[in-house]
């Protein structure tokens, strides 16, 4: 029995993106014999505040029709997660949703987070879906994230590219993704794109020959990926190959999941700069908007270890279905 995933948190809304991720989780739970908690959460503080607008408001009718929304769509996935023979309960959340997830997820000892969000359409900023967005750059535990139009797999002996960088949240999406493809005789593509614009700024920043630079950083890329393939053949992966491309990392990244047929994207919060708790790094969130492989984004390791969030809340939860 596999000890990577042995609980996995799958918020659900109902919506084609929702089912998505129950898919995912199923096959995840199936592959690692983990028991699945659904949740909805409902926003009752906000809703009574947007909606008190206008007098005469049926605060009362408005709130029934929302849990009967939400134990309805928990029942529906409850049982379908049940009727794959796994183990799965829905609770009904209270509180502002990315919050009250990620509270959640640490309330119950959540080994992952599997969720949906948005497609590739709507304005920039936006595609992400707002929860989900607020998820994945303030959960300590790994994310995965799939489109309504994501293929799943089935993760059976499933193909994962992991982005390799000089960084700590590289270093545990690498880990981590070294722990599914063993518990699951994978095979593990470990991909370092070197940004080109970055190289051409920095050659004229200094006054250097692009060809010193070049072949230095592609240097230190093949050692990065060459130390990710000794640990991942410790580890016990025998299935393991390297590669080193130059381009834009995120389209480089989406690109290399979608000729390889993979199952899974791995990849750290941040690369070797931004801020790790005030944005998710922008070829994560370019991998994450753009892949429609499912994505599982890592935070670095001494963030997974403490086991806190960046907004801890107090959470409101109501077991509907177990």
């Amino acid at each position: 029995m596999s000890n990577v995933l042995q609980r996995i948190l799958v918020p659900t809304d109902g919506s084609k993106a929702a089912e998505k991720a129950i898919d995912l989780a199923i096959r995840l739970a199936r592959r690692h014999h983990a028991e699945i908690i659904l949740c909805n959460a409902v926003d009752y503080v906000s809703i009574a505040a947007e909606s008190c607008v206008g007098f005469g408001a049926d605060l009362a009718g408005m709130f029934q029709v929302l849990d009967e929304g939400a134990k309805e769509v928990l029942g529906a996935a409850v049982k379908r997660v049940k009727s794959e023979g796994l183990d799965a309960t829905g609770y009904k959340l209270d509180g502002h949703a990315a919050n009250t997830i990620i509270s959640f997820a640490m309330q119950k000892k959540a080994d992952a987070i599997v969720m949906g969000t948005r497609g590739l359409g709507g304005l920039p900023h936006l595609m992400l879906g707002s929860t989900a967005d607020g998820v994945l750059r303030m959960a300590t535990v790994p994310v995965f994230v799939v489109h309504a139009d994501s293929e799943v797999g089935s993760f059976e002996s499933p193909t994962i590219v992991v982005a390799v960088d000089d960084s700590e949240p590289g270093d545990a999406a690498a880990a981590f993704a070294t722990e599914l493809a063993s518990a699951a005789s994978g095979r593990l593509i470990l991909e370092n794109v070197v940004d080109s614009e970055s190289l051409y700024e920095y050659a004229a920043r200094y006054g250097t020959y692009i060809s010193a630079i070049h072949d230095e950083w592609e240097t230190e890329a093949n050692r990065l990926v060459g130390d990710a393939a000794y640990r991942a053949a410790v580890a016990g992966v025998t299935n393991v190959e390297k590669d080193v491309v130059f381009g834009d990392p995120a389209d480089k990244i989406v690109e290399k999941g979608k000729t390889a047929h993979a199952d899974l994207i791995a990849i750290g919060t941040h690369g070797r700069r931004g801020l790790r708790r005030l944005a998710l790094g922008s070829v994560a969130e370019g991998v994450v908007r753009k892949s429609t492989v499912p994505v599982v984004v890592v935070r670095a390791f001494a963030d997974l270890k403490s086991g806190k969030s960046a907004d801890q809340v107090d959470t409101r939860a109501e077991l509907i279905l177990a």
